[in-house]
């Protein structure tokens, strides 16, 4: 019987997966290599320049997406407000006066709330757009600035018991959290490239499938172990028991902060919220994860921790 010739279009949609993976995974290397580089310092200011060029990028590009960068200067407030309260909480804890952002929190979100308003207030309304206007700035600080800040309490978080020689008390958890994310990330992005067939969510993402889910959980887990076991003295709250609820939580996590971004994407017909980096999108496209699995963490360190 003669050879069916292969199939172009196939060929064709093969090579492009490939090439988007190797360009997906070189991105992510190169940057996360870098901020690795910066969290194990135990210098500061790297590490803070770190945190708010990645949360003023998100910033930028959820108003970008909403077409507000030149919309009365809500942005601009935004933005401002959201590096005052990051740096504050950031050199707050540096200065070791713990991670207690209670009353930071409260009084950012009452600035930037009244700040929406006060910017309208001197200026003609623009009906059926305004308040949307007003209602973003808080969402967009909420949303990104004030989640992606618990990388701060994470960073500064206090077991309680030795850390290892040169190493910031609680940058081992943040690292292991940071890792558990993204091999999460990598898990569903390469199971579900592979063998993906049967759709998760796909109203909003298409690409999502219940195989790169179960990918996405088994490389968490697989992360998480391996770590816990090679470093077991820098995450010593972490038993064989925690880690697997940690892990589990943290997979979950970071599908639905991938599907929560997703979800404004789609509203806006948006397919990446950026293009800084080849193979995965925007900043936004980067932290989109994290901004769920942080707050995860640091809420469950602080239920355990003596």
């Amino acid at each position: 019987m003669p050879s069916t010739p292969p199939d172009p279009g196939s060929q064709s949609a093969g090579k492009s997966r490939l090439s988007a993976f190797f360009s997906r995974f070189g991105s992510t290397l190169v940057l996360w290599l870098f901020i690795g580089g910066a969290l194990v310092s135990a210098h500061p200011v790297p590490f803070f320049v770190i945190i708010l060029l990645l949360m003023m990028g998100g910033l930028w590009e959820f108003f970008h997406l909403l077409h507000m960068r030149h919309a009365r200067g809500e942005a601009a407030v935004t933005m401002a407000l959201s590096a005052v309260y990051v740096s504050v909480c950031f050199w707050s804890a540096a200065a070791g006066h713990g991670t207690d952002f209670a009353r930071f929190d409260l009084l950012a979100i009452f600035h930037i709330t009244v700040a929406g308003f006060l910017i309208h207030m001197f200026s003609p309304v623009n009906p059926g757009r305004s308040h949307i206007q007003v209602m973003a700035c808080v969402f967009a600080f909420i949303y990104i600035t004030f989640l992606f800040n618990f990388i701060t309490r994470v960073s500064w978080f206090q077991d309680g018991r030795e850390q290892p020689a040169g190493l910031v008390p609680g940058r081992t958890y943040l690292l292991f959290g940071l890792a558990v994310t993204k091999f999460t990330d990598m898990g569903a992005y390469i199971v579900g490239s592979l063998i993906g067939k049967h759709k998760m969510v796909p109203h909003l993402s298409p690409g999502k499938t219940w195989e790169g889910f179960a990918g996405a959980i088994a490389f968490a887990y697989l992360a998480a172990f391996t770590i816990a076991g090679l470093w077991g003295r820098g995450v010593p709250l972490l038993t064989p028991v925690h880690t697997a609820i940690l892990a589990g939580l943290i997979a979950l996590g970071a599908v639905v902060g991938d599907l929560a971004e997703s979800t404004i994407k789609r509203s806006l017909r948006a397919k990446d919220s950026g293009h800084v980096m080849p193979g995965i999108g925007g900043v936004l496209d980067l932290i989109d994860s994290i901004l769920v699995t942080t707050p995860i963490l640091y809420f469950y360190l602080e239920w355990i921790k003596p």
